[in-house]
Order: C-alpha cells, then sequence, then structure tokens
C-alpha cells in the first residue's frame, strides 16, 4: 500500500515559490479579510502568514464584521497596487452569500479561485487562478505518477472549494468523473465502482472500507478534531488502508500542499497584476 504523503510535494512547491520570489523586485503581498470573532480562521490565518513569510511573501489580515465592510475590504484590496491576491475566509458575516464574493472579487487577485471568472476559466480548460485544494489533489497524484487517462473518478463533495473544481480538473486530464454528494442514492455502490476516489464532505469516516474497490487510490481531503483533539479525515484509514493501493493520511495529506499552492496562486496573481 502507498501511503500519499504531502509533505514532499509541499517541500518542493514551497521551494520553487522562494526562488522564483527571490527573483523579482517586489515582493508579493496576501491580504487575508476574516470576520471577527470566528478564532479557528483567525489561527489558520495566522498559520498561513507565518508560512508566506518563509517564502517571501509578505501577507496580513483584516477583521470585518458585516456585509458592508466585506465589501469595504475587497474594494480596498482591489484598488491597492500593492496588493498581489486577497482571500476572504470562512464563515462569512452573517447574510452574506458565497454570491457576493464571488461577484466582487477581481479575478487577477482571486488566489481562492473562488470568483465567476476563474470558474469560468477553469471550466473552459483555460489557465486561471483555480481553489488550492482542488489543485493540491492533483499536484499530489501527479508527484505519485497516477495515470488519468481513462481512470473511473469518484468525487465525494460538490463544494465550490473542492468538489466541483476538482471534477473540472480531473476531466481535463481525461478521467471519467462522477460526483456524489448528500442525495446520491446508493452512494457505497457508486464509491465502489471508482478507481480514483477523492472524499471532501467534513464527515469523520464517511467511507469505509467495505466501500472501496480493491486497488483504487484514496485521497482524503477531510480534517478536522474529534472531542479529544485528535485529528481525523473522511475515510476510516485503518479500514481503507487495507483495500485500496494507495491513500493519504490525515494529517500529512492534502493539508500541506493545499497551503503551498495557495501562495503559489499569490505568486502567479502578483505577476498577472503586475503584467499589467
Amino acid at each position: 500500500m502507498i501511503n500519499l504523503e504531502g509533505k514532499i510535494v509541499a517541500e518542493k512547491i514551497n521551494d520553487d515559490v522562494k526562488k522564483k520570489v527571490d527573483s523579482i523586485k517586489q515582493e508579493p503581498h496576501l491580504r487575508i479579510i476574516l470576520t471577527t470573532g470566528e478564532k479557528d480562521a483567525l489561527v489558520y490565518t495566522k498559520t498561513l502568514i507565518k508560512q508566506a513569510e518563509k517564502v517571501g511573501i509578505n501577507a496580513d489580515y483584516v477583521e470585518i464584521s458585516s456585509g458592508d465592510e466585506m465589501v469595504s475590504a475587497i474594494e480596498d484590496a482591489r484598488i491597492s497596487t500593492g496588493i498581489s491576491g486577497v482571500i476572504i475566509q470562512r464563515p462569512y458575516p452573517k447574510g452574506v452569500d458565497v454570491s457576493l464574493v464571488q461577484e466582487l472579487i477581481p479575478r487577477e487577485k482571486d488566489v481562492d479561485g473562488v470568483g465567476y471568472l476563474n470558474m469560468g476559466l477553469l471550466f473552459s480548460g483555460v489557465d486561471g487562478l483555480f481553489p488550492a485544494t482542488a489543485l493540491a489533489v492533483i499536484r499530489l497524484l501527479e508527484h505519485y505518477d497516477y495515470n488519468f487517462r481513462g481512470k473511473r473518478a469518484v468525487v465525494i463533495g460538490r463544494s465550490l472549494a473542492v468538489g466541483r473544481p476538482l471534477s473540472m480538473l480531473l476531466l481535463h486530464r481525461h478521467a471519467t468523473v462522477t460526483i456524489c454528494h448528500s442525495r446520491t442514492e446508493n452512494l457505497a455502490g457508486v464509491v465502489r465502482e471508482g478507481e480514483l476516489v477523492v472524499v471532501a464532505v467534513g464527515k469523520k469516516h464517511l467511507i469505509t472500507e467495505n466501500m472501496i474497490g480493491v486497488g483504487a487510490w484514496v485521497v482524503d481531503c477531510g480534517f478536522n478534531y474529534d472531542e479529544t483533539g485528535g485529528p481525523y479525515g473522511d475515510c476510516d484509514y485503518d479500514g481503507v488502508a487495507e483495500i485500496a493501493e494507495a491513500i493519504t493520511p490525515v494529517p500529512g495529506g492534502v493539508g500541506p500542499i493545499t497551503t503551498a499552492v495557495l501562495l503559489e496562486n499569490v505568486l502567479k496573481a502578483h505577476l498577472l497584476v503586475h503584467r499589467k
């Protein structure tokens, strides 16, 4: 069984980003917008800022508490020539819908890849800024020389952050893709047909060994903590590992690559902004 470790992939991406940042005159600048009082988002934000500093990217954050403040913060980031990229951390302030963010965020600074324009580029097969977790799955599998062509890929979860963009990235690599969600009938039967299974729903041990076909590759994008503080994913790792040919650990699989790809997107956005 292959343990799909993400650390070595993340390190390579980070090294490449740092080398490129060191070669340009003006350092990239990431602006993070988060809702006041969201402790988990703040912890992640501070971790992201530290990681950004390691690769030479300047990063800071502003806190907002309403939709109006969010609109203002996005506009400030849009017009600032010193800001290369912007992300808006979830959860959003009460009453704010994701469509507002998708509409307002400028394409060339949308390092989360959630805006309408970048989503349109992704679905059209044109290069753009795409969601980091979806890209991280691809980069992980490419590192391990996975052959996508013709494979039956089952993606569990249809979020704008992972499921839907990932399905397009897989389709562009000639996989045959099925997307499962909360209303999918006979989920176990559908998943069992997958030669590649990617799960991103945030539900502890949703995928068990009896749902996985022998020899499947399994990528677990879920990450959370149980009541004892222990991390867990969407797959029952020990059980699934007995059946699968390859599986990601949680933690240590997709997570490190997601952060690295996000910072890579910041560099890419910086080059887009300063190309004009």
